[in-house]
């Protein structure tokens, strides 16, 4: 089918949408990945804490308020991009540090602030853990999982052609449900989405901005 796959939920002033509507074919927007709490103990002492996503954010937060759990103002915060500091600051906590999505050039500078601290990395069951193999042996890490993701082998998301994806979580999805036979393009919000599809013998496009801007500017690319 003639249209645009991307695997999340996009706002009205999308400007995947907008690009959408210029060239005439319609948006699925989905994901393909269903998440649910896993209930936590208090957390550890720590230093630090670093999100790397909206999700581990609301799912940390929400854990603690469950509990009657606080986290103290003394423990300073890392983001690792814009969409992840926003969730954050709807709890009432700005960011100390706010990297550009990119788990590798974060992991180069991060390292720097945290050396000889404790971070603690909220996530999910399934994480790849890119950032906290980028910290150096001298800082102390504790993971804690706080959500589980599970693929969506249920969902109707037709065949498109146009496949934009935003995990590889999503990618495993599109692959059990539907493969890559009928796509002309497929867009990685950052490199471990695209070591996914290169996995599935695709050649990514991989977004400079790990956001929607940035897999939108390489899409449109493809229409000019």
């Amino acid at each position: 089918m003639e249209a645009i796959f991307i695997s999340r939920k996009l706002e009205e002033e999308s400007p995947i949408k907008q690009l959408a509507q210029e060239v005439g074919l319609p948006v699925f927007d989905e994901s393909l990945v269903a998440f649910r709490p896993i209930r936590f103990a208090a957390i550890p002492t720590v230093d630090w804490v670093f999100f790397s996503s909206p999700r581990a954010v609301i799912f940390f937060f929400r854990g603690l308020l469950q509990q009657g759990l606080t986290l103290p103002h003394s423990v300073k915060i890392g983001v690792i991009g814009h969409g992840t500091g926003k969730a954050l600051k709807e709890f009432g906590r700005p960011p100390d540090f706010s990297g550009n999505g990119n788990p590798t050039t974060i992991g180069n500078s991060f390292r720097y602030l945290v050396t000889n601290q404790h971070v603690l990395f909220p996530g999910a069951r399934q994480s790849r853990r890119s950032l906290q193999k980028c910290i150096y042996a001298s800082t102390k890490v504790s993971d804690l999982v706080v959500y589980q993701n599970d693929i969506r082998l249920d969902h109707e998301v037709p065949n498109c052609s146009y496949l934009l994806f935003t995990s590889p979580l999503n990618v495993d999805c599109w692959s059990r449900t539907h493969g890559f036979a009928n796509a002309k393009i497929c867009v990685a919000i950052g490199p471990t989405t695209g070591e996914a599809l290169r996995s599935n013998h695709i050649i990514p496009w991989i977004a400079d901005m790990p956001s929607e801007i940035g897999m939108e500017a390489l899409l449109r690319q493809h229409f000019l």
